[in-house]
């Protein structure tokens, strides 16, 4: 007789636990001593290389935020030139210099006017 049929059919405690992929205390000491064997310690130039680039990351990203500002606030100045008024200079027949006003000279229509 098996050890199933002996209990009554039913599977033994550590059968179930591996059918359900419950960790036991053994699997939990073997993974451990393969993490240490694993495990060396990290070499001065790995160290030096890590220390650099991470340095050289956080300069780039800074860099790259700082023109993104800068292509956001040059928008933000040529969006503002386009709407605001200027004063224009042009030479009229090469002798007189006129400063003009550039705006919008139209006239709204009475809205009571019918034809």
């Amino acid at each position: 007789m098996s050890s199933q049929q002996q209990k009554g059919g039913l599977p033994r405690e550590s059968q179930v636990a591996g059918g359900f992929g419950f960790v036991t205390v053994e699997d939990r000491q073997k993974w451990e001593q393969a993490r240490q064997l694993q495990h060396r310690p990290e070499s001065a130039a790995k160290a030096f290389v890590k220390g650099f680039m991470s340095g050289v990351t956080e300069y780039r990203s800074k860099l790259n935020d700082a023109r993104l500002r800068a292509e956001q606030q040059q928008a933000v100045k040529e969006e503002h030139e386009a709407t605001s008024a200027k004063t224009i200079r042009r030479t009229i027949k090469d002798a007189e210099t006129v400063d003009i006003e550039q705006r919008d000279l139209r006239d709204q229509l009475d809205p009571g006017f019918e034809f």
